[in-house]
């Protein structure tokens, strides 16, 4: 294989990655809209895999010094296929920063409620709960 034939492959092999990624982050993006929060724990692990393989990938390519009209293409392929990963990942990013805020706002509205079910009356009427003593003070 002669080092026009290597570089070709190696492009190829980069854009099937990429289609893999992309696969995966409309997998996520799924995942999220469906709020299925429990699956998406897997995903961030093989998106850093196909990241890896492909910063290898490309550390492969650079050792081609090739102009040649495939390689060329293979790489305006390769350009746009990873803007549009990139973008499928800023709205996933923005999507699980929405998700984040909603739960932390459930998770307060949560404990405001429980601290306010805390609160009890003792037999002579007083206050008792948290923010209590559980002393009477009668007048």
């Amino acid at each position: 294989m002669n080092q026009e034939q290597a570089a070709t492959a190696l492009i190829e092999k980069q854009l099937e990655r990429l289609k893999l990624l992309q696969q995966l982050l409309v997998e996520e993006q799924q995942v999220l809209s469906e709020r299925k929060f429990e699956e998406l724990a897997a995903i961030p692990p093989r998106k850093t895999a196909l990241l890896q393989e492909l910063q290898l990938g490309d550390q492969a390519l650079g050792k081609h010094k090739l102009d040649t009209e495939a390689f060329r293409t293979g790489a305006i392929k390769a350009k746009s296929q990873l803007k549009l990963c990139k973008q499928l990942n800023e709205t996933n990013g923005r999507m699980i920063a929405l998700a984040m805020t909603s739960i932390s706002r459930l998770q307060n509205a949560m404990v405001k409620a429980g601290q306010q079910s805390t609160m009890t009356y003792t037999a002579q009427g007083g206050a008792s709960g948290i923010g209590s003593s559980g002393n009477v003070v009668s007048v």
